[in-house]
């Protein structure tokens, strides 16, 4: 029995479970769940990924509540096991990336799909890194999440991951996840050429 009753507190799985054709399947979504746009007004908007409003997801009586480490809190996670089976993912880089494609598939009845998002990203994938070869690399850079604090992307994140694909060089992989920074002192911790904002 596949889930007909869909809550994603996680806006990268929302776009993810409308590839896998489960536009109907999918009840409620955050409020930072941009993609696809319409979803905004067909969907109900449940808070946001780290502040819930567990009454309306109970309302829902959602079936699947599909879950991330990164976006969602372990407060929040504790509070929803009660209501509906969980399905919880860390994507740190494209092979976890494919086997939550691959695990949200099975879950939900969408094997095909799945499978054909798999092999179109790793298609993509081999495509870029053949561009790649005849590119200049190693520009030294720094991908900022947060403002107020300052925070950066450092190493065991899927950012750090992308930025490693696209041959940069991150002025902060020696700092673990997401520390938090002072722009002041840039210069003298790595004097990036690129500064990403995200």
């Amino acid at each position: 029995k596949f889930p007909k009753r869909i809550i994603c507190l996680v806006p990268s799985l929302t776009e993810l479970l409308y590839d896998l054709n489960l536009e109907e399947e999918v009840l409620g979504i955050t409020k930072f769940c941009e993609f696809p746009p319409h979803f905004r007004k067909t969907k109900v908007l449940v808070g946001g990924t780290k502040n819930i409003k567990l009454e309306r997801i109970k309302e829902l009586k959602p079936d699947l509540i599909i879950c991330n480490k990164e976006e969602n809190t372990e407060e929040i996670i504790s509070d929803l096991i009660p209501i509906a089976p969980i399905y919880l993912c860390d994507v740190k880089n494209l092979k976890d990336n494919a086997l939550v494609i691959g695990q949200i598939g099975k879950i939900c009845g969408r094997n095909t799909e799945a499978s054909n998002l798999i092999q179109k990203t790793n298609f993509e994938l081999n495509d870029f890194q053949t561009f790649l070869k005849g590119q200049n690399q190693g520009h030294k850079v720094a991908y900022f999440i947060w403002y107020q604090p300052w925070m950066a992307a450092g190493s065991d994140t899927f950012i750090q991951s992308m930025l490693e694909i696209n041959k940069f060089e991150n002025i902060y992989s020696n700092k673990e996840r997401y520390p938090t920074v002072e722009p002041k002192k840039i210069r003298l911790e790595g004097d990036p050429e690129v500064i990403f904002l995200s």
